[in-house]
């Protein structure tokens, strides 16, 4: 059963008044064939920042880097104005949450918790003790073992062992990765309510997008040692700045295409996969005609429509959103005739699997109501569209 949270409150130690950025200036690692980087990564003073991506793409060797576990081949890693590629690890001030909670098995839990603060703060880290296991609720578990732990007590004393050193920087390598889906939710918003009472910066590393969504004030996405994008998961979500990243946060309709032709407000676009051209709102000037690119739109951006009501103006609002949109629907382009293929009950949506019958491509609706129909027409929106340029196979 997890423990909740104390509700009394915590007190800042002064030293965690105030905060302090963490900035990653084209920082390199070489790690035999791998290399990472260059990276250039910038949190504010405060912020909780989440890297995701595959296995091997550098997540856990970027934070290693940082709290000084590989040597830096190239670029800065600064914290406030101190220099901390420069540092040795045992000066950095950094807490660091291990993956698999590295808790020794023979010392108590009290013990773990106070392993190094020989090193690091002395007779203050013992002073601190019973404050921080007030904080994370484990007062009942000092003098237990480790083997004698709960998943989620492991991970609140490997937290209380990061806490108690009063460090200047938070790191943390996937710590939910091995408990059960149940216990991380609840576990998830108590670390968010904790990062935020203490304010220390943070750079957590997990490969579950609904843990960064969770945790993440910004998230990058890592992809073969290079960190294709960082921002807000409103900028990952709306604006993703390349199709692998598109794919990765969950765009499933995309399709190759090439320009065709250029508007004033726009680009046409052939899409064999759709048997059809479609309009993408853009600057037109970045797309010149024949440039080979890739389309896609969000599940639940897509709209069905009914042929009964194609040819009337009346009653359009829940499908079209903007004049310009509601021009083309009127004259029926970016309007892709369709025939359910499938349909898939998850939790309170329908997925829904949509068949081009002249064509070879494919679509997915997500939509809270049960198609009424087996054939119908899907609205692209053209501001909806999002529109890149093909990657290098």
């Amino acid at each position: 059963m997890t423990m909740e949270m104390p509700s009394k409150s915590f007190s800042v130690p002064p030293a965690w008044q105030e905060a302090l950025p963490l900035r990653l200036e084209a920082l390199e690692v070489q790690a035999g064939l791998f290399h990472l980087g260059p990276v250039e990564l910038h949190l504010q003073a405060g912020q909780v920042g989440v890297l995701v991506g595959p296995s091997g793409s550098g997540k856990t060797m970027l934070l290693e880097s940082v709290a000084g576990f590989h040597s830096v081949a190239g670029g800065e890693i600064w914290l406030g104005n101190q220099r901390l590629s420069a540092q040795p690890v045992e000066t950095r001030k950094i807490g660091y949450v291990f993956q698999d909670f590295a808790l020794f098995p023979h010392l108590s839990v009290r013990e773990n918790i106070l392993f190094s603060a020989p090193y690091r703060g002395g007779r203050a880290v013992y002073e601190r003790l019973s404050s921080v296991a007030a904080l994370l609720g484990i007062e009942s578990l000092l003098e237990r073992q480790p083997s004698s732990l709960s998943g989620g007590e492991k991970q609140r004393v490997a937290l209380a062992r990061a806490l108690v050193t009063r460090p200047r920087l938070f790191l943390f390598d996937e710590p939910m990765s091995a408990l059960d889906a149940a216990l991380q939710r609840p576990l998830r918003r108590e670390l968010r309510k904790l990062l935020r009472s203490i304010g220390v910066t943070t750079l957590y590393v997990t490969h579950n997008f609904a843990e960064a969504q969770a945790l993440g004030d910004v998230v990058g996405v890592l992809r073969q040692g290079r960190l294709e994008q960082f921002g807000t998961l409103t900028e990952l979500f709306e604006y993703p700045k390349t199709p692998w990243v598109a794919r990765f946060v969950g765009m499933e309709n995309m399709w190759e295409g090439q320009v065709e032709d250029r508007s004033a407000n726009g680009v046409w676009v052939w899409c064999k996969a759709l048997g059809t051209r479609l309009f993408v709102a853009t600057e037109p000037d970045a797309w010149p005609n024949g440039l080979p690119v890739v389309m896609g739109i969000r599940s639940e951006e897509l709209r069905l429509v009914s042929p009964q009501r194609l040819p009337y103006a009346e009653n359009l609002d829940d499908e079209v959103d903007f004049a310009t949109d509601r021009a083309l629907f009127l004259e029926k382009r970016n309007l892709v005739p369709v025939q359910v293929a499938e349909l898939l009950r998850e939790e309170a949506l329908w997925r829904v699997s949509l068949r081009v019958p002249e064509a070879s491509g494919e679509l997915i609706w997500q939509t809270t109501i049960r198609p009424s129909a087996d054939r119908a027409f899907c609205w692209l929106s053209p501001q909806q569209l999002r529109l890149w340029t093909r990657e290098e196979k």
